[in-house]
């Protein structure tokens, strides 16, 4: 069936969840344009790969790179042995160079970085007018993934405001809903003006979800455990201090 873990930029809810038939639905006809996205992005990427292994400036610039880093490893080292073989009592100083040496190897990377990235880059522009016509078509299958993206994620939304009971996003939900409200209890303030007593921010459904509320962030206030047990609801007086909870 469905398998909407993470397709492109969509992460989707776990499989248990989905029991809504409209959202199953919306989920099913937004899953092509994400899937074709991805396999026009693989191939452009690809064609793009093939074009700057096929350049000889890109080649050249490669095995520079290659060269300098034998090199970088090699002559310093070489140069070490030399130099405490011939002048033994001045073998401090021999090493002092070979690292020195090591050193002006090294800057030298930054120089054939450069050289490679113009390479790659004046070889990309020669492709130019073959690479146009697939990049369009790629703009185009992103603008389409852009919006079923954004058809998920209302859909995904929706789905959660509606849900029965705690959401599958609650997590994210409640975080979100205490960042909101400046992680501070709407009814007591705390923590301001609070010294040692430690309490828990809870996110608190305004009309309860057994009386017709939902999930949705208007519904939703931040409160400390001790405001959230003093509330008229199901399970509100068996709320206790937890000394690990997320906040």
């Amino acid at each position: 069936m469905l398998k909407l873990r993470r397709v492109g930029e969509i992460r989707g809810p776990a499989p248990q969840y989905w029991t809504d038939e409209r959202y199953r639905a919306i989920v099913a006809a937004h899953v092509e344009p994400l899937e074709t996205a991805a396999k026009f992005e693989a191939h452009v990427n690809a064609k793009r790969r093939e074009i700057v292994n096929a350049a000889v400036s890109v080649r050249r610039a490669r095995a520079l790179s290659r060269v300098r880093r034998f090199l970088g490893l090699t002559v310093p080292v070489a140069v070490m042995l030399l130099l405490v073989y011939a002048f033994p009592r001045y073998w401090p100083i021999a090493i002092a160079a070979g690292f020195a040496l090591r050193y002006v190897l090294a800057r030298l990377k930054s120089v054939t970085t450069a050289a490679s990235r113009r390479a790659e880059a004046s070889a990309l522009e020669e492709a130019r007018p073959i690479l146009q016509p697939m990049e369009s078509l790629l703009a185009h299958a992103i603008c389409r993934r852009d919006s079923a993206s954004s058809a998920i994620w209302q859909a995904w939304d929706a789905y959660c405001v509606s849900f029965p009971g705690y959401p599958p996003d609650w997590d994210e939900r409640s975080r979100a809903v205490r960042n909101r409200d400046g992680r501070a209890c709407t009814r007591c303030g705390w923590p301001r003006g609070y010294r040692i007593r430690r309490r828990n921010l809870h996110a608190h459904h305004r009309v309860p979800l057994s009386r017709g509320g939902d999930n949705s962030f208007e519904n939703l206030v931040t409160l400390c455990h001790i405001c959230h047990r003093a509330e008229d609801g199901p399970g509100h007086k068996a709320i206790i201090y937890r000394r690990r909870a997320r906040q």
